[in-house]
C-alpha cells in the first residue's frame, strides 16, 4: 500500500485497523474480520528506493500474504501515477509478478480480481490486463474500458477513456 503524504489520520487509522482495534463499515461490503492481526512493515519511499533486501521485511516472510501488509509513506502526495510507480518499483524489486493499480474510493465487484487472474494467467503473452470501468451512480454507463488494438500498436494493450465527463444528462 502507498501512502500519498497523507495529512489526515488515514495512516493511524490504517494501524489501528490492522491491530484489529476498529471495525470498518461501509454501505458497500460486509467486513469480514480476520482472526488474527495484520503485520505491517513500513518504509518511507526512499528506504523502498534504497534497497532491495530490507531486514524489516525478514519477519513477516513466512507469513499468509493475506495477514501481512507492506505500507510505503511518501513525504508528499506526488499523485496518483507516481503512487502507482512508486508501488510498481517496489513490487518489480521484489519479483512480484501481479499486482493491481486501484484507487482507493474503487468499489469493485466481487468476481473482478478472479476474472482479470484468470485471464493475465491464461497466456504467457499478456503482460497487462484492465476491466471496464462503469459510473458509481450510472452503472450501465461505461467511463473507461481497455482493449487490444493490434491495427492501431501493434498487440499493444490500449486503455481508452470513451468520456471522461458525464454523459449529457448525467450527474453524480
Amino acid at each position: 500500500m502507498i501512502d500519498n503524504g497523507s495529512k489526515d489520520n488515514s495512516l493511524e487509522m490504517i494501524r489501528k485497523y490492522a491491530k484489529k482495534e476498529i471495525i470498518p463499515t461501509s454501505e458497500f461490503y460486509n467486513h469480514i474480520p480476520n482472526k488474527e492481526p495484520i503485520n505491517i512493515i513500513e518504509y518511507t519511499r526512499e528506504e523502498m528506493d534504497a534497497t532491495l533486501d530490507n531486514d524489516k521485511e525478514s519477519e513477516i516472510k513466512d507469513i499468509d500474504s493475506n495477514k501481512k501488509m507492506v505500507l510505503i509513506k511518501s513525504e508528499k502526495n506526488y499523485g496518483f501515477p507516481e503512487g502507482c510507480n512508486i508501488g510498481m518499483r517496489y513490487a518489480l524489486k521484489k519479483g512480484i509478478k501481479h499486482f493491481l493499480l486501484l484507487n482507493n474510493d474503487t468499489v469493485m465487484d466481487k468476481k473482478f480480481l478472479t476474472e482479470l487472474m484468470n485471464i493475465s494467467t491464461s497466456d504467457d503473452q499478456i503482460g497487462i490486463v484492465g476491466s471496464k470501468i462503469l459510473y458509481y451512480y450510472h452503472p450501465d454507463v461505461i467511463q473507461a474500458r481497455s482493449f487490444l488494438d493490434k491495427q492501431l500498436l501493434g498487440e499493444v494493450l490500449v486503455s481508452i477513456y470513451e468520456d471522461c465527463s458525464y454523459p449529457h444528462g448525467l450527474s453524480s
